[in-house]
């Protein structure tokens, strides 16, 4: 066995098992035999001695909320107790939706002591959203500040049938909360022994569909790739962004509380720390180090070509998705598994261009003559939709230059006059996506004017503009 897999088992020793493992390595499953609980190893086990240490303290909030890791414990155990009383249970597939804030980590926290599926996503465009709820088969939506008013909207025209809580400050009386559940649970609940192969995140990132970890295999793996990149006993580090996939702040979060380690959530322009080692991306870093600011920074990137673009005399850690491991400057690359890898077993390729966000949809519409934006997946990788009067030539140029800054060269771009509406009012991002993926299975019961369809198939297969 190599020195790399024996690592794979200290780090799994490192761990506290409610069952020990029986074999660490059968028929490609890892720890065969043993139990165990990620919030147990994320929580539980720092309570002996550092139960008031801070766990966790936003500085994006202006009043620097935190947690220690006792609150942690009491808060999510009581939220484990009051989603047992409601239905939640092992195997139990709940969305975690937007901004990561403390009471989403909470929920998080909450749910791997059930036994629960984690399902991560950050915010993305309804039509993208309705599919990954209905593809995950959720139960439960937990939704940030950042995302309130758009899963409100889907759960009144009835597009959405899963029950939610809001993890957030926003008031709204109308909306169940993290904090009103914690406060309504009548006791804790301890955590439950979870086989170590069960998938317990599925992990939305570069990828159309999600990775699928075992929660304490990507425990394991992250924790035991992480160990080699951070300063020996280092007490504390800083994340500065939210950028999805293992960038995610929730995820990176919950994997550095494995190894004890308190966690800062600061806005990219914040300083860091007094001596705290700070994970920033590439972007973030070039501005750090031209700005003379380039102590205690270590570069997270979600792939090669964005590793290369950060400043070259920083250490680097590149994020592997398929094998749910931080590799610290290529070091593992030549590890084909590990306790973490992707157990979807989907055949993630090279990573696929940035999936449709928010921003720069936004930024497209207020194009001049752009009367809606939808990207959708289809066959051969994104495509994105725009309704507008104006030619596809004409067009090109003009969102080249506002895209420039994401990744979207091999979008495939598609001008029509004109969208098909649901008869609510809201773009039929459902039906568009089955057209993309060529489903001869169209359902057209739902949309308001048929006629916008046959424009929409028409121009697909007349061969779209790529955007690179």
């Amino acid at each position: 066995m190599s020195e790399e897999e024996h690592g794979w088992e200290g780090a799994a020793r490192a761990l506290e098992w409610l069952v020990p493992w029986r074999y660490e390595q059968k028929d490609q499953r890892w720890f065969v035999g043993g139990y165990a609980n990620l919030a147990v190893n994320a929580v539980d086990r720092h309570l002996t001695d550092h139960a008031d240490q801070v766990a966790i303290r936003d500085d994006r909030d202006r009043g620097g909320r935190q947690l220690t890791f006792r609150e942690l414990y009491t808060d999510s155990a009581r939220l484990a107790r009051w989603w047992r009383e409601a239905g939640v249970g092992q195997g139990t597939r709940v969305m975690l939706y937007g901004e990561a804030t403390l009471d989403l980590m909470v929920a998080w926290m909450a749910l791997t002591r059930l036994g629960a599926v984690v399902v991560r996503s950050l915010a993305t465009l309804d039509g993208l959203f309705l599919e990954r709820v209905r593809h995950t088969e959720v139960s439960w939506v937990v939704v940030s500040d950042d995302t309130v008013s758009q899963v409100k909207r889907l759960t009144a025209s009835k597009a959405l049938a899963v029950r939610w809580l809001k993890a957030g400050d926003q008031i709204d009386a109308g909306a169940p909360s993290v904090r009103q559940a914690i406060a309504e649970a009548p006791g804790l609940l301890d955590a439950v022994p979870v086989e170590s192969n069960v998938i317990g995140l599925l992990l939305y990132g570069d990828d159309p569909h999600p990775y699928a970890y075992a929660g304490t295999g990507i425990a394991v793996a992250v924790s035991g790739s992480l160990i080699r990149a951070l300063p020996p006993k280092a007490a504390q580090v800083v994340l500065a962004s939210d950028n999805g996939g293992m960038l995610d702040a929730g995820f990176l979060t919950t994997m550095l509380w494995v190894l004890g380690i308190a966690v800062i959530w600061q806005s990219s322009r914040s300083t860091t720390a007094s001596g705290a080692l700070r994970l920033v991306n590439p972007v973030t870093a070039l501005t750090r180090v031209s700005e003379g600011d380039e102590k205690n920074l270590l570069v997270v990137a979600p792939d090669r070509r964005r590793l290369a673009a950060s400043p070259m005399d920083l250490p680097c850690l590149l994020a592997n998705p398929a094998l749910g491991l931080y590799d610290l400057n290529a070091r593992a690359s030549w590890l084909t598994s590990s306790p973490g890898s992707d157990r979807a077993r989907t055949g993630h390729g090279a990573p696929e261009p940035d999936p449709p966000r928010p921003e720069w949809c936004a930024a497209l519409k207020d194009i001049a003559g752009v009367k809606e934006v939808v990207a959708v997946s289809g066959v051969s990788g994104w495509d994105l939709w725009i309704a507008s009067d104006r030619g596809e030539e004409e067009l090109l140029e003009v969102v080249r230059t506002v895209v420039a800054p994401w990744n979207l060269e091999s979008y495939r771009l598609i001008v029509v006059p004109e969208l098909p509406e649901t008869v609510e009012g809201h773009v039929a991002t459902t039906l568009m996506t089955a057209i993309a993926r060529q489903d001869a299975r169209l359902s057209l019961g739902h949309v308001k004017r048929a006629d916008t369809i046959p424009p929409l198939v028409e121009r697909l297969f007349r061969a779209p503009m790529m955007l690179g």
